[in-house]
């Protein structure tokens, strides 16, 4: 007749404080994620910063005229004239209407004709 090895095996606490442990860092994981992702939703600047670059391209071949005010999606744009240390400057200066978040892009204001 053969004989059976006996087999350790783990108790019901054991597996019980395993499940517990591997639930425990697999939540703190997610939530590690979560707020990464949110973070990076919440401050991405694409989209504005692209209009504020298309702004400053037709200011300087002359399609827009400053002193204004443009809206885009939920960001009001001022263009102003600004005397920067003797320089005519423009600067595009981008408000998010929700989080004032405050996106500025500057140029040299070209002489007039």
């Amino acid at each position: 007749m053969a004989v059976l090895k006996k087999l350790k095996a783990s108790s019901l606490n054991e597996v019980i404080v395993a499940t517990i442990i591997i639930v425990l860092i697999f939540s703190i994981g997610i939530a590690i994620l979560n707020n990464i992702t949110g973070n990076i939703i919440t401050s991405n600047t694409t989209a504005i910063s692209s209009e504020l670059n298309e702004l400053v391209y037709k200011y300087k071949n002359k399609r827009i005229s400053v002193p204004n005010t443009y809206t885009f999606n939920n960001w009001e744009i001022t263009a102003s004239l600004v005397n920067e240390n003797k320089v005519q400057v423009i600067v595009f200066e981008a408000i998010e209407n929700d989080r004032n978040k405050i996106v500025t892009r500057k140029t040299i204001a070209h002489e007039e004709e």
